[in-house]
């Protein structure tokens, strides 16, 4: 097939990118360094099937022939697990789950899907996992507190760095010839009295 089609895409087991088409499954397998191309291979064993897309698009072509049938039901089942495992919540029910999951399948495709008890299984660990990784992000949050000491020397440190910068652009500032009056209004009192004062505009 030469000519460009649009694919689908499903994840792996792993959770990588493949692409689907016409009952076919094609897994990531070379990306060119010297163009935008990409090419994957089907993910039958044994077959030499190729797909080759466009970086950042789904646009591409089907390179070579298949040497065994395709599975469209299976390839069903895949995305319907797919979208089943991103509906998953901390607070999900897994039967009402497992039942839009199998909405609207045919016999051939419910012959595919998997065990009840294995969808199950597959929906408490992800819901573990949620759980888990909210727990730890709270904890984390909880952990993190600033002591009154580092704050201080923080804080010391800011407003010398403050100092220095006005320090600076009163040295720019008086050394200007146009500000040559300036420099006689204010003397090295009214100097300091000017930084002090432009230091807790800024700091207020």
């Amino acid at each position: 097939m030469n000519e460009e089609i649009t694919f689908d895409t499903v994840k792996s087991e792993r959770g990588f990118d493949n692409l689907v088409y016409d009952g076919h499954r094609y897994r990531n397998y070379r990306n060119s360094t010297s163009t935008d191309r990409i090419v994957w291979r089907c993910c039958v064993r044994g077959c030499n099937a190729k797909a080759q897309t466009t970086k950042g698009t789904m646009k591409g072509l089907v390179l070579g022939q298949h040497n065994h049938e395709p599975d469209s039901a299976q390839r069903t089942v895949e995305k319907r697990m797919n979208e089943l495992k991103e509906s998953v919540n901390s607070k999900s029910n897994a039967k009402d789950l497992i039942r839009i999951s199998k909405s609207g399948l045919t016999g051939t495709e419910l012959a595919k899907y998997p065990q009840e008890n294995a969808v199950r299984s597959l929906i408490w660990r992800k819901k573990r996992r949620l759980v888990a990784c909210t727990n730890e992000n709270e904890q984390g949050r909880q952990r993190f507190v600033v002591p009154d000491e580092l704050k201080q020397m923080l804080e010391v440190e800011r407003r010398g760095e403050m100092r220095a910068r006005i320090e600076r652009e009163l040295d720019i500032l008086f050394s200007q010839k146009v500000a040559e009056e300036v420099e006689q209004v204010f003397d090295e009192t009214s100097r300091g009295a000017v930084m002090e004062r432009l230091l807790a505009m800024i700091t207020d």
